[in-house]
């Protein structure tokens, strides 16, 4: 036994599975999106499962939203000691040979979002205070200059 079964009957429970469709999502995407109030996946996510577990009768249910940020879960959790690192030692180095080190990496690295962000750490182009905001930004600042402005 394994999965649900294995932990309902680990925790003396009785779990239930609740399978959602994609068109279960199509069909309540406009009533979720109009609750939330900010962009975010794990809120669509959550007004979807509790809404299958109302329509089931369940007032109560339990899941393990927040789990990856309590438990260091994510990527980001190991990587931006690393990058605070990178960029305190980054700083030492002045400002124009900054810039270049952001260019040439820019020329030899393949485009993508990573390689971006990476060349705006080398360049000191940082999208916020902290490199968390590198790291964690939908959009390069040449992006979202390109696209919003």
């Amino acid at each position: 036994m394994c999965g649900i079964g294995q932990t309902a009957n680990d925790l003396g429970t009785d779990h239930k599975e609740l399978p959602l469709s994609e068109n279960d999502l199509l069909e309540s995407l406009p009533r979720a999106l109009a609750t939330v109030d900010q962009p975010t996946v794990d809120g669509i996510n959550t007004y979807l499962i509790l809404h299958a577990a109302r329509e089931r009768g369940l007032t109560v249910a339990l899941s393990g939203l927040g789990g990856d940020e309590l438990f260091a879960g994510y990527d980001s959790f190991h990587l931006i000691p690393e990058l605070n690192r990178a960029d305190r030692l980054l700083s030492a180095l002045p400002s124009f040979l900054r810039k270049q080190l952001g260019n040439l990496t820019s020329r030899l690295t393949i485009p993508s979002d990573k390689n971006t962000k990476l060349t705006h750490l080398f360049s000191g182009k940082l999208s916020g205070a902290h490199v968390c905001f590198l790291f964690r930004a939908l959009l390069s600042i040449k992006l979202f200059h390109r696209n919003v402005l």
